[in-house]
């Protein structure tokens, strides 16, 4: 909120709102599969990725999180789109009817939301960076990660019961300057910054014995090595999208870690596919009492 006060914020969240329900009812007039559903439908998209960027704002709290790079620029041309077509019919209106005010309302919302996708966009490429794992886990699916990301009680919780402070077990992703104790000792990362390599399946040792005890050790790293074939042949970007895939839950698009009971954010019974696959190794594993 550094260029906005809050007050302006939570107006732009109720305009956001009104634009999300106008667009869900003129949605209902077309035919799925023509241009105007699909018009609607992407616009419709783009506005709660709107609305969630202003409630991160507003509360301090990442609600992006399960939307990716790609949804991330695909909400750019309709947020585009709306403020054109705003201005446009605005200047066909007199000042103070309230078509005039609505349009108002609504420019002065896409205003808001435009630098804050910009900036969430430029987060959400870094992020990618960082929270890929050297050894080709995702760090997003760790509940260590899940909980610094969420912070506050979770934090907390998480940390007490590995006997750590929140400011200890807090991290930001295996390639960031921050990691829990789990990692900060990587025998793995080590080697790999060594070598100044991108991921272990660049190395001509690989895959050596210390990765394929590392993945022998727990059931989240049983499929390592697929994850490092396809980082190797993949930008990061495409990687990222694959791991979203594989370790979110298939009903809300939430991280979520494979030892959790279902999905934290919707209930879904499934944490995620990987946790489906899966599932008679993790049902019994030890880690699963972290969570």
């Amino acid at each position: 909120m550094d260029d906005f006060m809050k007050k302006d914020m939570e107006e732009a969240q109720e305009s956001i709102a009104k634009m999300i329900e106008r667009s869900e009812k003129a949605q209902e007039k077309f035919a799925q599969g023509t241009s105007q559903f699909t018009l609607q439908k992407n616009r419709i998209k783009a506005l709660h990725i709107a609305s969630a960027l202003i409630i991160s704002e507003l509360t301090g709290e990442n609600m992006t999180d399960h939307f990716s790079e790609e949804d991330l620029e695909r909400a750019a041309a309709p947020i585009e789109s709306l403020f054109s077509k705003s201005e446009k019919a605005q200047k066909k209106l007199a000042q103070g009817t309230w078509q005039y005010k609505m349009l108002d309302d609504n420019i002065k919302a896409l205003k808001i939301v435009s630098p804050l996708l910009t900036k969430a966009l430029n987060r959400k490429k870094e992020e990618i960076i960082l929270t890929a794992g050297y050894c080709g886990l995702a760090c997003k699916a760790c509940s260590v990660y899940i909980a610094s990301s969420m912070g506050g009680e979770t934090l907390r919780l998480r940390a007490e019961k590995a006997g750590l402070t929140s400011e200890e077990m807090y991290c930001k992703g295996c390639r960031s300057d921050k990691t829990s104790p789990y990692c900060a000792e990587c025998q793995i990362k080590k080697c790999i910054r060594k070598k100044e390599l991108e991921w272990c399946s660049e190395c001509k040792e690989y895959p050596c014995k210390m990765l394929i005890d590392f993945q022998n050790s727990l059931p989240h790293r049983v499929e390592i090595l697929d994850s490092l074939d396809f980082a190797k042949e993949h930008s990061f970007a495409e990687w990222d999208q694959a791991m979203h895939k594989d370790f979110s839950c298939g009903h809300c698009g939430t991280y979520n870690s494979v030892y959790a009971n279902g999905c934290t954010a919707c209930g879904n019974t499934a944490a995620n596919p990987f946790a489906e696959r899966h599932w008679d190794i993790i049902k019994d594993s030890p880690e699963r009492n972290l969570i």
